[in-house]
């Protein structure tokens, strides 16, 4: 069974997303909040991401990860606006 890291980076976006769902409602790991609000901007789920990724970028003192973040909310907004599937999907950890 591949690791939920390997499940995102594999594009198996619906499957870490379950995961990650679950993983957030009893875990405060800033990683795992990325990959959550990574697996819902993959799925198109801007709202919902938005509220992880605002508390991340207010709250994290870990400015790498906080860039990434930034970076992919630019590829799923633009994503979004492209209604392109397939490229430039927004990247796990």
């Amino acid at each position: 069974f591949p690791s939920h890291d390997k499940l995102l980076r594999n594009n198996k976006t619906k499957e870490s997303l379950e995961i990650y769902s679950e993983y957030t409602k009893n875990n405060d790991d800033e990683k795992v909040k990325f990959n959550y609000a990574t697996s819902l901007m993959r799925e198109g789920k801007l709202k919902e991401a938005m509220s992880i990724a605002t508390d991340l970028l207010k709250n994290s003192k870990d400015e790498i990860l906080k860039n990434k973040l930034r970076s992919n909310l630019l590829l799923a907004v633009n994503q979004k606006k492209e209604n392109k599937k397939g490229e430039n999907k927004p990247q796990a950890t």
